[in-house]
């Protein structure tokens, strides 16, 4: 087998910063993953991890970690998860220093971003799909305290596709 860098941009140059928590779709033809590098596609310059997906095949690397004009954002993106047909990245983003974690999702073309949770106070964060297309997520909504540790703990909860019916596991 060959290793393969895929933190580079769409030219090939590799990135100039932390990147990690990689994905692979289901069929192999696109890579997801964090990164604080500021070099990957023009523009970058929110000075946070952001979410990127890089397709080997052409060589192009698109951050998907922006509004839907392509504005940047200004809090904190957390891994990511790609459906296993390869068409759908969801993962957790705090668009601003002072906002909680909430579950959102694009076409791993760049298009089509949604948010899917978003109730006040709570963060939702660590977002997976299902084998059913429902996504899967840790949550601070319904806390428990751990006697042990003496700490509040998160929860595990599931949604439909289009963030309806969220319940706890």
């Amino acid at each position: 087998g060959v290793t393969t860098r895929v933190s580079v941009d769409s030219s090939g140059t590799e990135g100039d910063g932390l990147s990690s928590v990689p994905l692979i779709s289901g069929d192999g033809n696109l890579v997801v993953f964090t990164s604080q590098a500021t070099n990957l596609v023009p523009g970058d310059t929110n000075g946070i991890p952001d979410v990127f997906v890089h397709e080997p095949s052409t060589g192009l690397t698109q951050r998907v970690s922006v509004s839907s004009t392509g504005l940047e954002a200004d809090g904190t993106s957390t891994p990511t998860f790609v459906s296993a047909d390869g068409r759908r990245i969801v993962f957790a983003l705090r668009r601003n220093r002072d906002e909680d974690f909430h579950i959102w999702e694009i076409g791993s073309d760049g298009t089509g971003l949604q948010q899917l949770t978003g109730a006040a106070g709570v963060s939702d964060f660590d977002p997976f799909y299902l084998p059913d297309e429902r996504i899967g997520f840790s949550s601070t909504r319904e806390p428990k305290y751990n006697q042990c540790s003496r700490d509040h703990g998160a929860n595990l909860f599931c949604m439909e596709p289009d963030g309806a019916n969220i319940r706890q596991i």
